[in-house]
């Protein structure tokens, strides 16, 4: 049967990747525009979020079996769009112009 409560997950087999409750503590304002699973071995996750409402977006790089953060991308005028690249290590993002326009595709490589 389906029960939840504040203390577990919303059904066993089920787990939280992203609150998003937490994420905005002590911010004013917070919203997710991507959430991206790596696609080979799945235990990588980006997202990208939006701190300020200016719709100008950080991207994150989280390891799912520790949950350490990987790698953070701030302050590169993302749209919030993200896919992951072929090797599990690189994701790629669009960067904005001036006018705040999709511009250019950028690639980034990190390493665990």
């Amino acid at each position: 049967s389906w029960q939840t409560n504040t203390s577990t997950s919303v059904l066993p087999e089920e787990q939280i990747l992203l609150d998003e409750n937490l994420l905005s503590k002590n911010q004013s304002y917070c919203h997710v525009e991507a959430l991206e699973i790596s696609p080979q071995i799945p235990d990588k996750m980006a997202y990208s979020v939006d701190f300020t409402g200016d719709e100008i977006y950080d991207i994150y790089i989280q390891d799912l079996s520790t949950g350490k953060m990987v790698d953070s991308l701030k302050g590169v005028e993302s749209d919030g769009s993200i896919e992951w690249g072929d090797d599990d290590n690189t994701i790629y993002y669009i960067k904005m112009d001036d006018l705040h326009r999709p511009y250019q595709v950028y690639c980034h490589s990190f390493k665990l």
